[in-house]
């Protein structure tokens, strides 16, 4: 069996209540511009999907103010944190259509998503999480073309600074993560000082914290 955490395939009607992980532009808009360019013949019934997200977490069968709460204090104390898209693939053999998505590596996801499954009562059809990024529902006879692209944002790494509850009630909200970013070891990429401004793409750091970087890697070393 297909091991996957099974993703909302509405942003707009849930049957168990989830969090997402909010992909930030410039990035995000590259997403939905290359669904786009998906010809509608080719997608299935279910479409593109709207916002560029990964779930987080999907499962809560209690969507109730108390859970929210909850939710909120359980993420005050993380720290945005990078995912890097990989690249394209596709989930086959569901009843919605082949799925296009874009796999996503992140080590704080995957923490992440075992602490709240322990945390929350969920309902989990599939036993393995698989971190990714739905595009498009497409036709089955369409589909593998289009996993063979590799679009611009393939390579990316972005801050996660934002995440969206989604209740099976209607009920969603902003969750914003704490303000200083984790600064990891990132080889020859290194960090942009968090600002809003910077649309969450990982640039060419400032002088000081480059300087802190190599620091820290030195430690590392010793």
């Amino acid at each position: 069996d297909r091991e996957v955490e099974s993703e909302e395939k509405s942003l707009d009607v849930h049957k168990y209540g989830c969090v997402m992980a909010l992909i930030p532009d410039p990035v995000a808009s590259r997403i939905q511009a290359f669904g786009r360019r998906i010809w509608d013949s080719h997608l299935a019934e279910e479409g593109r999907v709207r916002q560029s997200h990964v779930t987080l977490k999907y499962g809560f069968t209690d969507s109730s103010r108390e859970t929210l709460k909850r939710v909120k204090e359980f993420f005050s104390s993380v720290k945005p944190f990078i995912v890097k898209l990989v690249k394209l693939s596709l989930f086959k053999g569901n009843d919605e259509g082949d799925v296009l998505k874009v796999d996503i590596e992140s080590k704080e996801l995957r923490r992440l998503n075992a602490q709240i499954t322990k945390a929350f009562p969920c309902y989990d059809k599939y036993p393995s999480y698989i971190p990714h990024l739905t595009i498009a529902y497409l036709l089955p006879s369409n589909s593998d073309g289009y996993a063979a692209f590799k679009p611009e944002f393939i390579g990316s790494e972005v801050i996660i600074d934002k995440l969206e509850w989604a209740g099976a009630n209607g009920v969603r909200e902003i969750i914003q993560l704490g303000q200083t970013p984790i600064l990891p070891s990132m080889g020859r990429k290194v960090m942009s000082a968090y600002n809003e401004t910077s649309g969450g793409a990982l640039v060419g750091a400032p002088r000081q914290y480059r300087k802190k970087i190599k620091e820290q890697n030195q430690l590392k070393m010793v």
